[in-house]
């Protein structure tokens, strides 16, 4: 029988101290069994109560007895031990596939217009093109005529041209087609002659007639100019 503890343990005799006790600590499980203990030498006294349950018995002895392993009653859970130190940091795990791609997000707004660039440098100048084909000559122009005061004077125009005076005159000028005037009165004439002093004068006979005089006897070619409606 293999026991808990042991008070008193006697070998080989009484010749041991009781200094030289020793207690079931300083024995090494199955050291001491029933054939080595001597009859009578472990009596109930020298066991602690509880010491020697059915189970502690051997096998043999518990079948002797008549009696079966009882099961005890489960003990009260004990206290919930500290929490441990946290663990190193785990190896980083592979790459998990693609996921399938997000929906094309709504338009943005339509940024401001920008400033605008500069002038870039003017471009050479182009070469000259071909001269165009000449147009039909235009109707012939009219010089308008005013009064002094400024007053346009409707359908004027003007008559040119020179006359020769031979022995003071007179020498006539007929104004025919459109260079007739409407009347006498309708019309003025401006003369000039090359000599100084001017020796001549021109006077209106109707509206498309004038005659030059001069007070000289000699020839004398004057130039005139008559306007009017």
């Amino acid at each position: 029988m293999a026991l808990a503890a042991v008070s008193v343990l006697a070998l080989g005799g009484t010749a041991h101290a009781a200094n030289d006790l020793i207690d079931g600590g300083q024995i090494k499980d199955g050291t001491v069994t029933t054939a080595k203990l001597r009859p009578g030498s472990v009596g109930p006294e020298r066991l602690k109560d509880g010491a020697v349950t059915l189970r502690t018995l051997a096998p043999g002895v518990r079948a002797a007895l008549g009696g079966s392993t009882g099961a005890g009653t489960a003990g009260a859970t004990g206290p919930t031990g500290t929490v441990g130190a946290t663990g190193g940091t785990g190896a980083t795990g592979s790459a998990g596939a693609t996921g399938p791609s997000g929906q094309a997000g709504a338009s943005g707004a339509t940024g401001a217009t920008g400033v605008s660039g500069v002038t870039g440098p003017a471009g050479v100048s182009g070469a000259t093109g071909m001269q165009g084909v000449t147009g039909p000559t235009g109707a012939a122009g009219v010089v308008p005529t005013y009064t002094a005061g400024g007053s346009l004077i409707a359908g004027a125009h003007a008559v040119t041209g020179t006359a020769t005076i031979v022995n003071g005159g007179p020498a006539s000028v007929t104004f025919s087609g459109s260079a007739a005037f409407s009347s006498v009165s309708s019309y003025t004439c401006t003369v000039a002659s090359e000599t100084f002093p001017p020796d001549f004068w021109v006077n209106p006979i109707s509206a498309n007639t004038i005659d030059f005089f001069s007070s000289t006897a000699t020839t004398l070619t004057v130039y005139y100019t008559c306007i009017g409606n």
